[in-house]
């Protein structure tokens, strides 16, 4: 078979031209896929929602924390010393207008003992429900294990040695036993 005459290639499905109709009808596919995942998400562009948050957030994390099917905020904001947890309400209805943060979300943010230089959410103790992972340069990694009424309780401490050095920290089962093994990456 001669370059022009080849069939094109896909890694994924084979593609076989007929007069440009598999072109239209992947295309419409796609387009029904993407707008299917659309409507399952609630956090989007539609209806619109913009949301300020005060001067010095970062980490930004979107995570379903109580596993009721919503997207929630949580991010560091170091410079009012807190950990920022925001968990979307289940019967918010937006009219069109902008809505107010306090109308989309319940405020359960935490007050933190050091600058927040890397969040994570993972379930680390096998229980079902999502943990808080906070990392910072004074006392190091901190987990905050959700409780049963969706709270945290106080942060753990894990001890690890010469903080500065540490560049990030990952987790990820590993050794395939069904739990989060910790990764530090250091300088």
């Amino acid at each position: 078979m001669n370059k022009t005459n080849r069939e094109p290639r896909c890694p994924f499905f084979s593609v076989k031209p007929i007069h440009g109709i598999s072109a239209l009808i992947m295309a419409a596919s796609l387009s029904i896929a993407a707008e299917d995942a659309a409507q399952q998400r609630t956090i989007g562009f539609q209806p619109l929602e913009i949301h300020t948050f005060k001067p010095g957030a970062s980490r930004l994390t979107i995570d379903d924390l109580n596993q009721d099917g919503l997207d929630d905020v949580i991010f560091a904001n170091n410079n009012v010393s807190r950990l920022e947890i925001l968990i979307r309400k289940p019967n918010f209805e937006n009219l069109g207008d902008l809505p107010a943060l306090e109308e989309c979300f319940d405020d359960c943010g935490i007050i933190v003992d050091q600058g927040i230089g890397d969040l994570h959410v993972e379930d680390l103790n096998n229980d079902g429900r999502k943990d808080l992972v906070t990392f910072g340069g004074s006392l190091g990694l901190q987990i905050r294990y959700q409780q049963a009424d969706g709270s945290f309780a106080e942060p753990d401490p894990f001890f690890m040695k010469d903080l500065s050095e540490i560049s990030a920290i990952r987790f990820k089962d590993l050794n395939a036993d069904e739990r989060k093994d910790l990764v530090i990456c250091r300088r």
